[in-house]
């Protein structure tokens, strides 16, 4: 399993993504808010997991709506909003904030809180993409998302 901390800002997004024992396996990326960043952004995560395997990878961000969050989930990725606050908690007593920091703390958190999740990513892949109505799917991504 892979975890993607995605800071987000209104201009650009900073990924990093952290593998199951917590270890960075690329670098560090940074795209703009465009439809062309975003493109970026999903060739890049799936250059890590291939097109087959998106359920391997965690999207973590401060966020749960939004073109970032609306394209990432028409491109089949697992978005995982967590309140704003969860990365100031996170960050060191000195302080120190740079977006890069925040996505790997992004990333952090996600690979601490996700296998403890009762409702695994897989599992909730299969209800959202169960027969049901348009409204339920929404509910359930939204639901499941937020911790």
């Amino acid at each position: 399993m892979f975890y993607a901390g995605i800071d987000w800002s209104d201009t650009h997004h900073d990924i990093l993504v952290i593998d199951d024992a917590g270890r960075q396996g690329n670098t560090p990326l940074r795209v703009s808010h465009t439809p062309d960043g975003l493109e970026k952004l999903h060739q890049f995560l799936e250059a890590i997991t291939g097109s087959n395997a998106k359920e391997n990878m965690a999207c973590i961000g401060e966020t749960s709506s939004g073109l970032l969050v609306a394209f990432l989930l028409e491109h089949g990725w697992s978005v995982y909003p967590v309140h704003p606050t969860t990365v100031d908690r996170r960050r060191a007593a000195s302080g120190g904030k740079t977006d890069a920091i925040d996505a790997y703390l992004l990333a952090k958190t996600g690979r601490g809180i996700l296998p403890n999740c009762a409702l695994s990513p897989q599992i909730a892949r299969k209800l959202l993409n169960s027969k049901c109505s348009p409204v339920t799917r929404m509910l359930w991504s939204r639901c499941k998302r937020v911790w």
